[in-house]
């Protein structure tokens, strides 16, 4: 089996990811700045980066937040064949990311960037559904922040709050306002009604390519946490309230967690180009942000075993097949569920 490192493997999703690998019998290397990292290394550092992996190794990719990544990861694995999984959200990582394809694919190494929520999910919801020339994607995300919330989380948060995004929009990229739009979804028990705003999203820059006869795709968000939803609202509209929020993320997290929901979970409509509908949804009393971590857990899996039969820059609808995704959200209590 290829060795395993997990960059942020301290922080939240790193740290589960190497829990859920063990629980599989597949060891990992906590990898990351703080000194009670298995493995120092610092993701940005591409010294660092040289000197800490080797020739073969799988890194999963877990520091976030991916708004303010550069690609020194990917092009260290470029240098010294390193196959690279990571969790990015974020818009502009994957275009960083996607202006290297024509090397990665050249080097042989596998690259496979948003194997997450955004883009590894919403791709295998769109393999699922049952709808000719799908034209729309509306994907809501409902975090759990009384479980999940972290620095990363709320930075992400803030990279869509009263400033310009961009999102897919009548086959082209477009510029409106983040945190707008906002729109309301009734998900099943336990998580209930949500009212999400948009948000930038990876899949404006993954899914296209891949299903061309998309018109459009809107990932929209609600915080979960009481309050906030107005607060952000209010953000958009006033910025020094933006500020204020930026100046005091560390006491939000306490707050967050106080006061935020514990289930969660996201949904996907699909629509066809009649408007025909079908819709899911993955929801958990208390663990949704799993959903978030499953397809980068089965890659890295296949990965290290030597089973995963692609190459270069993967796309999204080849991360990982909609059947075992859904099968081992099942096993850890996360059902798909269809929406009326």
């Amino acid at each position: 089996m290829r060795r395993i490192v997990v960059l942020g493997g301290l922080g939240f999703f790193g740290h589960a990811a190497v829990l859920r690998l063990g629980a599989d019998g597949v060891p990992a290397i906590v990898a990351g700045r703080s000194r009670r990292a298995e493995l120092r290394v610092d993701a940005e550092d591409p010294a660092s980066l040289q000197s800490a992996l080797r020739p073969g190794d799988v890194v999963l990719d877990t520091a976030g937040p991916f708004q303010y990544r550069t690609t020194a990861l990917i092009e260290t694995a470029l240098r010294i064949g390193v196959d690279v999984v990571d969790i990015s959200d974020s818009l502009g990582y994957a275009l960083r990311v996607r202006s290297l394809k024509p090397r990665i694919d050249k080097a042989g190494i596998r690259v496979l960037s948003s194997c997450s929520a955004s883009s590894a999910v919403t791709a295998a919801f769109l393999r699922h559904a049952r709808v000719k020339d799908h034209a729309h994607l509306r994907v809501w995300l409902a975090p759990s922040p009384k479980v999940t919330a972290n620095l990363g989380m709320l930075q992400s948060f803030m990279a869509s709050i009263r400033r310009d995004i961009q999102v897919w929009r009548e086959g082209a990229l477009a510029t409106v306002r983040g945190w707008s739009a906002a729109g309301s979804l009734e998900l099943p028990a336990p998580v209930g009604r949500i009212t999400g705003r948009l948000v930038e999203t990876a899949d404006a820059a993954h899914l296209p390519p891949v299903c061309p006869t998309l018109r459009s795709i809107e990932f929209r968000v609600d915080t979960r946490v009481t309050g906030a939803n107005l607060l952000f609202r209010v953000a958009v509209a006033v910025p020094p309230v933006r500020t204020a929020i930026a100046w005091t993320l560390r006491p939000s997290l306490a707050v967050a967690r106080l006061l935020g929901a514990e289930s969660g979970g996201m949904a996907a409509e699909v629509f066809g180009p009649t408007g025909a509908r079908t819709a899911w949804a993955l929801v958990a009393p208390r663990h949704g942000y799993l959903v978030a971590l499953a397809p980068a857990v089965l890659a890295v899996r296949a990965l290290a075993e030597d089973k995963f039969p692609h190459r270069g820059l993967v796309p999204p609808h080849k991360q990982v097949d909609p059947e075992p995704l859904w099968k081992l959200l099942a096993d850890w209590g996360i059902a798909m569920q269809p929406l009326a």
